[in-house]
C-alpha cells in the first residue's frame, strides 16, 4: 500500500476486501476444479476398467470354444458407451480374435500384452484386461476410451467456475462498497474536521463520535488533543497580553528615562558651560591686559587653565552626543572604513600639530554599518588616545 499513497482510504479498503475475497475465490475454485477433475478421471478409469473386466469375463467361453461370433457380440455391446472408440480381443497366442469400432477399419490393434495394464494417450485411455479360465490366461481384451468428453467436462467446469468467480467478485465489490463506509466515513469526517480546525484556527470545533471501537477511541483522542491545544492557546494569548503590557510599560519607562536623561544633559551642558565661559573669559582678559607683566610661570598656569577649559568643553560636547546617540535611528550600508577613519582623524591632526605624534594606519575592509555612528566611535577612540597620551617623554604612536 505504500507504493500507492495517493489512493484514498475508501479505495484502499475496497482493494483490500476485493484482494482477499478474490484470492479466496480463486483458491477455492482451484481446489474445486482439481477435485472435480480428479473425480471425473477416476470415475472414467473405474468405469472403463469395469467394462473391460465384464467383457473379459463374458469372453472366456468364446475363446475356449473358438466362437468368434460370441466374442464379436461381446465387443459390440460396448456401443452402449459412446466414449469407447474401439476394442480388440486376443486369443492365448496374441492373435487378434475380434475387433470393434475404429479397429475394425484402417486402424490396427496394438500389440498384445500379457496381464493387466493401462495407459493414457493424448486423447484416449487404453486398458488391457486378461481373459482367465482354468487358472490361466487364455486371451486379453483391449478397450480404448476417448477422453474428449472428460476434457470437455473439465473445460465446462473451468468456464463455469470462472463465471461464478466473476459473479461473486461483482457481488463482493458491491458489498464492499457498502461496508467500507463503516471505516472510511468516520476517518473522512475526522480528516475534514482536522482541516477545518487548521484553516480556521478554531479549537472549539470537535469531531463527532459514531462508534465505540478503535475509531471511536481515535475521535476521543483527537477531541482531547483539541481541548489541550485550546487550553495552551488561551494560556499563550494570556501570556502574550501580559508580555505586551509589560513591554508597553517598559517602553514608557524607557521613554521617560530618555526624556529625563535629555533634560539632564541639557541642564548639565547649560550649568557647566556658564562657569567655563566665565573662566575662559577671565583668562583671556588676564592674558590680554596683564600678559606682558606676568612671569613665564604665570603664563604657563594660564595656558593650563585655558587648555583645561577647552578640554572640559569637549567633554561636555561628547556627553551631549552620547545622550543623543541612543535616539538616532541606525542607517546601515556598505561603507569604506578607510575613508571613515580618515574623516575622524582629520580634526585631530590639527589639534596635534604642535606635538610629535606618529600615526601608523593599516588597511580596513568594507563594513556594513551606520557610517555616522562608526565615525563618532572612531573620533572618540582617537580623541581619547591623543588626549590621554603624555605630552612629554616618549613620542606617542
Amino acid at each position: 500500500m505504500n507504493k500507492i499513497p495517493g489512493i484514498s482510504i475508501r479505495k484502499k479498503l475496497i482493494m483490500i476486501i476485493m484482494a482477499v475475497s478474490v484470492t479466496g475465490l480463486l483458491l477455492s475454485a482451484f481446489a474445486f476444479i482439481s477435485f472435480i477433475n480428479y473425480r471425473a478421471g477416476k470415475n472414467l478409469r473405474q468405469h472403463s476398467l469395469a467394462e473391460a473386466v465384464l467383457i473379459a469375463d463374458r469372453s472366456s467361453a468364446a475363446l475356449l470354444f473358438d466362437d468368434s461370433g460370441l466374442a464379436q457380440a461381446n465387443l459390440d455391446a460396448l456401443r452402449l458407451n459412446p466414449a469407447v472408440t474401439g476394442a480388440c480381443m486376443y486369443d492365448g497366442k496374441g492373435a487378434v480374435f475380434a475387433v470393434y469400432g475404429a479397429y475394425g477399419g484402417a486402424e490396427k490393434c496394438p500389440p498384445w500384452k500379457a496381464g493387466r495394464g493401462e495407459s493414457s494417450g493424448k486423447d484416449r485411455l487404453l486398458i488391457f484386461e486378461p481373459v482367465l479360465a482354468e487358472g490361466g490366461q487364455i486371451g486379453s481384451v483391449f478397450i480404448a476410451t476417448s477422453l474428449k468428453e472428460l476434457i470437455s467436462a473439465k473445460r465446462d467446469v473451468l468456464l463455469t467456475s470462472c463465471a461464478i468467480i466473476l459473479l461473486l467478485s461483482i457481488l463482493v465489490f458491491y458489498i464492499s462498497t457498502r461496508l467500507e463506509g463503516l471505516i472510511s466515513r468516520p476517518l473522512i469526517h475526522l480528516t475534514k474536521t482536522a482541516r477545518l480546525v487548521a484553516s480556521r484556527k478554531n479549537y472549539d470545533i470537535h469531531a463527532e463520535k459514531s462508534s465505540q471501537d478503535e475509531i471511536g477511541e481515535l475521535v476521543d483522542a483527537f477531541n482531547e488533543m483539541l481541548d489541550t491545544i485550546r487550553a495552551k492557546d488561551e494560556e499563550n494569548k494570556k501570556l502574550n497580553a501580559e508580555l505586551e503590557e509589560r513591554v508597553l510599560m517598559r517602553t514608557a519607562q524607557l521613554e521617560l528615562a530618555n526624556k529625563e536623561m535629555e533634560a539632564f544633559s541639557y541642564s548639565v551642558s547649560h550649568d557647566l558651560r556658564a562657569p567655563l565661559r566665565h573662566i575662559s573669559g577671565f583668562v583671556a582678559l588676564l592674558v590680554s591686559r596683564f600678559g606682558p607683566a606676568l612671569p613665564e610661570k604665570g603664563m604657563r598656569y594660564l595656558k593650563i587653565i585655558e587648555d583645561s577649559v577647552r578640554q572640559m568643553g569637549i567633554l561636555i560636547d561628547e556627553l551631549l552626543q552620547f545622550s543623543r546617540s541612543g535616539r538616532v535611528e541606525m542607517k546601515k550600508s556598505a561603507v569604506d572604513m578607510n575613508a571613515i577613519f580618515q574623516e575622524a582623524l582629520a580634526p585631530l591632526r590639527g589639534e596635534t600639530s604642535g606635538r610629535e605624534v606618529e600615526w601608523e594606519i593599516g588597511r580596513f575592509p568594507r563594513v556594513f554599518c551606520d557610517g555616522v555612528l562608526v565615525k563618532q566611535v572612531w573620533a572618540n577612540l582617537l580623541g581619547n588616545a591623543v588626549k590621554f597620551s603624555p605630552a612629554r617623554g616618549k613620542k606617542p604612536k
